[in-house]
């Protein structure tokens, strides 16, 4: 829950935030991220028996990666078609958009009017905040995986060691 508000909060910045917002959005996510890969573990560790723990562990390793392997590609066409369709709005003079895409962030200055500026970067500002929607969205929704888990105490739980 902790990610997803990061994620949300994220999508109030705008071009002219502060480094403080940014960051600490980021600090915020971080919590929340770190936290959540690392408590399915601790849950399979505490629920299941001894012998099913090695399977358990590698099942939530392997959704977690395929999970972040996925949605990489996912955000990806979210920013470049949000990017497209806000360059189109904003800058409309700019002709194709699709050149904004090819260029990239790092050389929009250069090849870019320097009048046409301030709205394409407004166009990678809002293209960003729409893309932090899928995450606060996936983040909020990993509460569901949670749910359905035995609730158990870790306090005193029998550590037993078994030999392969």
């Amino acid at each position: 829950m902790v990610a997803s508000i990061g994620y949300g909060l994220t999508t109030l910045l705008e071009p002219d935030s502060s480094a403080a917002e940014w960051i600490g959005y980021q600090i915020i996510i971080g919590i929340g991220v770190g936290a959540g890969f690392q408590q399915p573990l601790m849950a399979v560790q505490t629920v299941l028996v001894i012998l099913d723990i090695p399977t358990g562990t590698a099942v939530i390793v392997f959704l977690q990666t395929l999970g972040g392997a996925l949605f990489v590609s996912v955000a990806q066409n979210i920013f470049a078609n949000k990017l497209v369709h806000y360059v189109a709005k904003y800058v409309p003079e700019l002709g194709d958009a699709y050149f904004v895409l090819a260029v990239g962030a790092t050389n929009v200055k250069e090849v870019v009017p320097s009048e046409f500026l301030p709205d394409v970067k407004q166009a990678f500002n809002d293209a960003l905040t729409q893309t932090s929607v899928l995450f606060a969205a996936l983040a909020a929704t990993s509460i569901l995986g949670a749910a359905f888990v035995e609730w158990k105490s870790v306090r005193g739980k029998k550590v037993e060691m078994v030999a392969a």
